[in-house]
């Protein structure tokens, strides 16, 4: 798909941007002055490799940290090849522990919300 984003759509240029780096979609942009097109590439992250990591991020979440060699098993069907994929969730703290990422608390935080869903009482009545 190609998107020309003229002036009436600057407003949806970054919600764009972002969904193309989250899906894993190849980005190109061009500045008024620029000679040449800038690559934006996709985000080390898919929705895969989180719906997989789910498990490992609530153990941490409970414990504060916990090991790599931890993490990593709680992965399902985790590979070698996928390492650097799961990263993008875990920050380190110390000698060979981890704990979770800004990114993954967002994350985490979004998917506690749909599972519990508020409303106010004037809305239910």
């Amino acid at each position: 798909m190609v998107l020309n984003l003229t002036q009436d759509y600057k407003k949806v240029i970054q919600f764009l941007t972002l969904l193309d780096m989250l899906y894993g979609k190849h980005s190109v942009c061009i500045f008024k002055r620029a000679e040449q097109l800038i690559s934006l590439l996709p985000l080390p992250f898919t929705f895969d490799i989180y719906n997989r990591v789910v498990p490992a991020l609530k153990s941490i979440d409970e414990q504060t940290a916990i090991s790599k060699q931890e993490y990593y098993s709680f992965i399902m069907d985790y590979t070698e090849q996928e390492k650097l994929l799961p990263t993008s969730f875990i920050e380190p703290i110390g000698d060979n522990m981890i704990t979770i990422s800004s990114f993954a608390e967002v994350l985490l935080s979004i998917e506690k919300l749909n599972a519990t869903p508020v409303a106010s009482q004037s809305i239910l009545e």
